[in-house]
Formats: structure tokens, sequence, C-alpha cells
């Protein structure tokens, strides 16, 4: 089976169940070298911290993503746009995720989807 939407390809999807601060990784291992990325859902507990994504290299060739003060009782937290991240055999690789937490409290859900599209001279 094949998805897409618009120019994209979809090329992984789902959720999974995450707690705050415990590290994540989606590594795609039919590359090489197989780019990692790490994701933290890094919870503070002061309303007067905006909420915000991080993007940063990390050791070992990992982008590290990192959702700070993602508010505990929040939910529908999503990114607006899909991210941009990189290249992969030629083409464009897009994010685009959404964050709940079950009951305003730990554990979270991570929905996820990864989009290839081809690249153009802009990426």
């Amino acid at each position: 089976m094949t998805i897409s939407s618009g120019d994209s390809t979809v090329i992984e999807n789902g959720s999974i169940v995450c707690r705050s601060s415990v590290p994540l990784y989606f590594i795609f291992e039919e590359v090489s070298p197989p780019p990692q990325f790490r994701f933290i859902i890094n919870v503070v507990d002061d309303i007067k911290c905006a909420s915000k994504t991080e993007l940063r290299k990390a050791s070992g060739g990992i982008l590290q993503i990192t959702f700070l003060n993602f508010p505990a009782g929040a939910v529908d937290n999503a990114n607006p746009e899909p991210l941009c991240l990189g290249n992969i055999n030629g083409k464009t690789l897009f994010l685009s995720y959404r964050i709940d937490s079950l009951g305003g409290a730990e554990p979270y859900i991570f929905h996820y989807t990864w989009y290839l599209e081809e690249a153009t001279d802009e990426d």
C-alpha cells in the first residue's frame, strides 16, 4: 500500500505512549548512514515559561527535538506545518506530530507521520 497526501508520500505513521524526559528514538535503518532522531517531552511546571519546540544536533549525528514546557493538562499540541528535517535518498523528509496527554497527566501519546517529497532547490 502507498499513502500519499498532495506531493508527499507517507513512509511511516503511528502513535506511541511515552513519558516526559524519557527519550524516544526514530532510526531510519534502510538508509546508510541511518539518520537518527531523538524526541524529548520536557515538562516544566512554570506557566510563565512559553511552550516551544527546539531542534539541535546532538552527539553521534542525532537530531534532537525537544518539546519544552509541554503543560501536563494540555491536549492537541501539534506542529502547524510539517517540520523539514533533512534529506533521504534525494528526497526531503518531513514530520507532522501531535501530542496528547491522557487525563491531563502522564503518559503522553505521541502521534507522528513521516513524509517524503521530491527535493526542490529550496530544500
